[in-house]
């Protein structure tokens, strides 16, 4: 969608028509920053997202999970060659989760992703009540799947039990968000876990667009 005319003159045609198709986009909530020289800006997959130039510049953007991005942050980060690169030898994952900023990064890029599931499964039967639908043997096989077809490497066990952990601890809160009322929900997460049942086959991750967690969701 082009939103280009919105930073012209009020008034004009294609505004009118816009606003006419899209009303409740005037409620839209936006979040505005300034890069300076140096500057790096992490954007969430699939988040909607303007750049304009004040002047005169160049930038770089690349994407996280694909063989160039990893090349490139692998570059930025640890300041290796792309030759080099830490995920050519297998690596890239254990030096992931080693570097504190870095991990934090792919975390909230990881439990977006997990969100998206939440909101996308059919009646919300998927990624919910982790500990009860799912043996830990399905979630890693579910995660083993991802990061393979993400990043062509095979977590360590450590590693895998990092990325349950992580699943697990969310999952469990957003269940609580949810439902139980004592976390502000709406009263039913008892009648919710009581009512799941294991499922023999494991959870499913896809990479889905345009859905976000909101500010609380990121704490």
């Amino acid at each position: 969608m082009d939103l280009s005319f919105l930073s012209g003159e009020p008034g004009s045609s294609e505004e009118e028509q816009f606003w006419r198709e899209f009303p409740q986009f005037r409620d839209a909530a936006c979040e505005e920053c300034e890069l300076r020289r140096g500057d790096m800006l992490f954007i969430p997959f699939g988040y909607w997202h303007q750049v304009t130039s004040e002047e005169v510049s160049i930038s770089i953007n690349f994407f996280c999970g694909d063989e160039t991005g990893k090349m490139l942050v692998t570059f930025v980060f640890w300041g290796e060659q792309p030759i080099l690169t830490a995920f050519m030898s297998g690596a890239f994952i254990q030096k992931l989760m080693a570097s504190p900023a870095v991990w934090q990064t792919f975390e909230y890029w990881f439990l977006n992703i997990i969100e998206q599931n939440r909101q996308a499964a059919v009646a919300g039967d998927n990624w919910t009540f982790v500990d009860i639908r799912y043996t830990k043997e399905q979630i890693q096989k579910c995660l083993l799947a991802f990061m393979v077809t993400r990043y062509k490497e095979t977590p360590t066990q450590e590693e895998s039990d990092k990325l349950i952990e992580c699943v697990s601890k969310f999952c469990d809160k957003r269940d609580h968000e949810l439902w139980d009322a004592a976390c502000g929900g709406d009263g039913t997460y008892q009648e919710r876990r009581e009512a799941c049942l294991p499922s023999r086959i494991p959870p499913k991750l896809k990479i889905r667009g345009k859905l976000w967690r909101s500010t609380e969701m990121q704490k």
